[in-house]
């Protein structure tokens, strides 16, 4: 099995996250906070703020890991840290190449009212009920220590 490393962020602005919609006919439709893989030697926190460029067109700054996710699917195990960041500017547009090759159709920010009416996949699960107490209330931080190369190995 596979392992991959990935990043998430968590945009907030005046109380709505940021989701984008992939959408392949016939095949799935879901929203998704934005997100994908460390490239290289990338830390986590530089992943999450090219993804969010890359498939919404904004500009961010990553403040903190929040949280970390586990799945897997038949071929990969995946390992997501999902990183809290702040609004720098930009203006929302999927028309870069990386959004149209995931099949990214819309990116849009959302309260939490809407999220809980709305009758749409929202990934990760959680950010439909625990994610909004988490980002409100807790004061609890992942350090982050960084990437570098191994000494040992």
């Amino acid at each position: 099995m596979k392992h991959r490393i990935s990043a998430g962020a968590f945009v907030l602005d005046q109380d709505r996250i940021l989701l984008v919609r992939h959408k392949k006919e016939g095949s799935y439709d879901f929203w998704v906070a934005p997100g994908g893989g460390v490239i290289g030697t990338e830390s986590l926190l530089q992943a999450a703020k090219r993804e969010v460029k890359e498939e919404t067109g904004i500009d961010v700054e990553p403040l903190r890991p929040v949280c970390m996710e586990e799945f897997y699917d038949p071929k990969t195990r995946h390992i997501k840290t999902w990183v809290l960041c702040k609004l720098e500017g930009g203006c929302l547009s999927v028309e870069a190449d990386e959004a149209v090759q995931e099949h990214i159709v819309e990116a849009r920010f959302f309260s939490e009212e809407e999220i809980k009416k709305e009758r749409m996949d929202v990934y990760p699960a959680f950010i439909r009920t625990k994610i909004w107490e988490d980002l409100a209330f807790s004061q609890q931080n992942i350090e982050h220590i960084g990437i570098h190369e191994a000494k040992y190995f």
